[in-house]
């Protein structure tokens, strides 16, 4: 019977340490997870970094100018455009070369910072080492297409020929943005804004022409199409 008590004591104790790990766990988990997506967030913010070195080097070996999103202003008349990854030295029209492909030390032709394309463009099927962690399984609220670009260029800098000491705040501008369906977001595309939502917090990461990121709720990202934020003359607005 002694033996019997004793054992009966080891097991409700055990029962008693068994709870206790349970709720330290349940306590835990959620700072684990929330670690878990800090980590993410923050890969995402240096991937950022990286494409701004990019842009950086580009701008300043073509005369400090902003970076156009075809080097020859369309497509059918350029050799290079900004969103790929692949480095193509043939010099044909509407080729697949990147104009920041030589400085990202990227060669495969995929979108930078792309996770997914549709079956049309099989040569962009590829994930972009630049995609953010965040974004792998798909998640996108109020997305219904096949194709995701997670950086997108400022559309207003789609033929400009601007150099950056002319634009107001280089700092407070952006460059290139977390975008939905689209590489050239600006604020009268889609349903007035095609910033996506990338991250829980509803933080969208943004990389400026001053080469800094900055990491904006979303719903402080200016509307207004002038603000200096999009717009890269000398007139915009530098209020937001």
């Amino acid at each position: 019977m002694k033996e019997l008590k004793k054992y009966r004591c080891t097991l409700i104790e055990l029962l008693v340490v068994i709870a206790i790990i349970a709720i330290l766990a349940g306590m835990l988990l959620p700072a684990l997870q929330q670690a878990r997506r800090r980590g993410k967030y923050i890969t995402c913010v240096n991937n950022y970094g990286s494409i701004g070195k990019a842009y950086q080097q580009y701008c300043e070996d073509n005369k400090n100018m902003i970076m156009p999103y075809w080097n020859g202003g369309a497509s059918t008349k350029s050799t290079g455009c900004w969103f790929s990854e692949g480095l193509n030295v043939t010099g044909k029209a509407g080729g697949d070369h990147g104009m920041m492909a030589p400085y990202l030390g990227t060669r495969i032709n995929r979108i930078i910072g792309g996770w997914r394309y549709p079956n049309t463009y099989p040569q962009y099927r590829q994930k972009s080492q630049f995609m953010c962690p965040e974004r792998e399984r798909g998640e996108f609220p109020g997305f219904t297409g096949s194709a995701l670009h997670f950086n997108g260029q400022n559309n207003y800098h789609s033929a400009v020929k601007l150099s950056i000491s002319k634009v107001r705040v280089p700092s407070r501008h952006a460059a290139i943005m977390e975008s939905r369906n689209n590489t050239q977001p600006d604020p009268n595309h889609e349903t007035k804004l095609s910033i996506a939502y990338p991250h829980p917090s509803l933080m969208c990461n943004v990389l400026m022409l001053g080469g800094n990121v900055m990491s904006i709720p979303r719903g402080k990202i200016p509307t207004d199409a002038k603000q200096n934020f999009w717009w890269p003359y000398s007139d915009s607005r530098n209020t937001w």
